[in-house]
């Protein structure tokens, strides 16, 4: 039984892989840098958006937060 978890555990984590392989391709073809951060920190990183925020030198988080939302929004 060990076994087949560990398979299947193996097998996710490979699905897992391939979705952020995706992510940061989809990532790489935004030309704003900014954006790119914003993306790569949130979807990659897992970062919250105030980590964000202080790591872009904003005191507010709504700012990359909105500014995220807009391009998502946008970009569909």
């Amino acid at each position: 039984k060990m076994d087949r978890l560990k398979r299947q555990l193996a097998r996710r984590l490979d699905e897992l892989m391939d979705i952020v392989d995706e992510i940061n391709e989809y990532i790489r073809t935004i030309d704003d840098s900014e954006m790119r951060q914003i993306l790569s920190l949130r979807y990659v990183n897992n970062l919250t958006w105030q980590q964000i925020a202080h790591h872009l030198g904003y005191q507010d988080e709504s700012v990359p937060r909105k500014r995220c939302d807009r391009f998502l929004k946008n970009d569909r």
